[in-house]
């Protein structure tokens, strides 16, 4: 078998447990969004994962919860304010 082979079957295999965990992540979709509402850090989140049991890398949680639950897509609660100063001479 070539190493392209070796490299290809690694890619799908990944890509099987990858969209595993994203079903599974679907399913838990509420534990999730406790945990974000707590306002955990994602890296928090990621080590209760692996606590229990969970083996998914951090940058496919990351772009889950960007997409599906729309973390870190919050609006700043203040507005900024531009000011322009003018002084007379």
């Amino acid at each position: 078998m070539s190493c392209w082979g070796r490299r290809q079957k690694n890619r799908v295999s990944a890509g099987t447990a990858v969209a595993a965990w994203l079903g599974a992540a679907a399913r838990e979709r509420g534990w999730l969004e406790e945990r974000l509402g707590q306002e955990l850090q994602l890296t928090k989140i990621h080590s209760l994962l692996v606590r229990q049991g969970v083996s998914v890398p951090y940058r496919t949680l990351h772009r889950f919860c960007v997409q599906e639950l729309g973390f870190g897509l919050s609006v700043p609660d203040t507005p900024s304010v531009v000011v322009d100063l003018v002084v007379d001479p």
